[in-house]
């Protein structure tokens, strides 16, 4: 049977509530001793603690499907403004499943709350509910931090990229991989995972044409080898061949990089975009050393992921603040 309309019009105006829970990594907390209430995006939030998870949640969404669109926004622009302030976040993407269940007053009877218990959830990942009929959260052990941050620069840098009407996949790829180096235990792999950022940001742009029409002559040269050639490992040879030298056709990985970062710090002085671009190009150079199995030294990994911690949120924040593409 299906749904009555005009128990359908209730659930599309019934107030929904956003909810993110998130921590922060590397013994970081926020000196959040009570609620913190701000306005995002002209609803009310608040940004609550409960152990060494924060519960960030919005109020005020006019029926489910703004919920769940808020849900999103909330979760861009809670990583961008993270990143901007170098912040390193942990918070989960997958929506968590909600046991709602039929009858509150038995539940709770069940559960020992003398409250009613609409349903149960879990405390740890982001979900959109009623606002009148918040489930039960469900927590497991937490963990102590010791450097506290401002919960209000939170709050105004959230309000400050509010604007942001969305995220796009290489972004969001790419805020997922800065996030995650925050977690790896070697610097070696927080600077892959610094330059893998970079990398999926990259600006494809080609090489002047005369590259590119020698480059589809060698194509066609390669094709027409393979055509004649007998032997298969001989064919697969050159087809791999015509196929390589066709990204020749683009700049190289480490000029793309270093266009990105010039791009990132164009507002500011030429000395400090001078000097970003060198450092992105030297980063990258040691991501290769590593990646062809080469020795590299304790001192200059430890140089590029500082550098990279510094040039990275930059570019986030660009590419998340800059027109559309």
């Amino acid at each position: 049977m299906g749904e009555r309309p005009e128990a359908k019009s209730a659930l599309l105006h019934q107030d929904y509530s956003a909810r993110i829970p998130f921590r922060l990594l590397q013994g970081t907390e926020i000196a959040l001793d009570t609620e913190h209430v701000f306005s995002f995006d002209g609803k009310p939030a608040r940004l609550g603690r409960r152990g060494d998870w924060y519960i960030l949640r919005v109020d005020g969404c006019l029926g489910q499907p703004e919920g769940e669109r808020l849900r999103e926004k909330l979760t861009a622009v809670l990583q961008v403004a993270a990143a901007s302030l170098h912040w390193p976040l942990q918070l989960e993407r997958s929506v968590g499943h909600i046991a709602w269940s039929p009858d509150p007053e038995r539940s709770a009877e069940h559960l020992g709350f003398t409250e009613p218990v609409h349903g149960l959830g879990d405390g740890y990942l982001p979900s959109v509910f009623p606002t009148d009929r918040e489930p039960r959260w469900i927590y497991m052990g937490d963990v102590t931090a010791t450097v506290r941050r401002n919960p209000a620069s939170l709050s105004a840098e959230m309000a400050a990229r509010c604007s942001l009407a969305s995220v796009d996949l290489e972004l969001q790829l790419a805020l997922d991989f800065y996030f995650s180096h925050f977690t790896l235990g070697t610097r070696t792999a927080r600077l892959i995972a610094l330059v893998i950022c970079l990398e999926t940001l990259r600006d494809e742009s080609p090489n002047p044409p005369v590259v590119g029409e020698l480059v589809e002559r060698w194509q066609r040269e390669a094709k027409a080898s393979a055509d004649s050639a007998g032997e298969p490992e001989v064919v697969h040879a050159l087809n791999q061949l015509a196929q390589s030298v066709g990204y020749l056709k683009q700049t190289s990985l480490t000029r793309q990089i270093k266009s990105l970062v010039g791009k990132a710090y164009a507002s500011g002085p030429s000395s400090e975009q001078e000097e970003a671009v060198r450092a992105a190009g030297d980063c990258y150079r040691i991501r290769s050393l590593i990646a062809h199995g080469s020795a590299v030294s304790d001192e200059s990994v430890r140089q590029a992921v500082s550098a990279l911690e510094e040039l990275v949120p930059r570019v986030l924040l660009h590419r998340a603040t800059a027109p559309s593409q």
